[in-house]
């Protein structure tokens, strides 16, 4: 089952501070969250960042954030 998670990333002295994006995985609902976050950190592995929590796929069309 896809699933999307919302991230930002938290670090002040990061360029990227303040900025969101999406991660999508296609696991059970379950272990979705814990998949996501080790894509995340896989993705960026130097960064702080932080999940929000699930969105819709509704909800990511209409945010319009970067989905990896």
């Amino acid at each position: 089952m896809w699933s999307t998670w919302w991230f930002g990333f938290e670090d002040e002295n990061s360029d990227l501070c303040g900025e969101e994006f999406f991660v999508e995985v296609n696991v059970t609902l379950d272990k979705a969250k814990t998949e996501a976050v080790k894509q995340a950190k896989k993705i960026f592995p130097n960064e702080k960042i932080t999940c929000y929590g699930r969105v819709s796929e509704l909800e990511a069309e209409i945010m319009g954030l970067d989905t990896y």
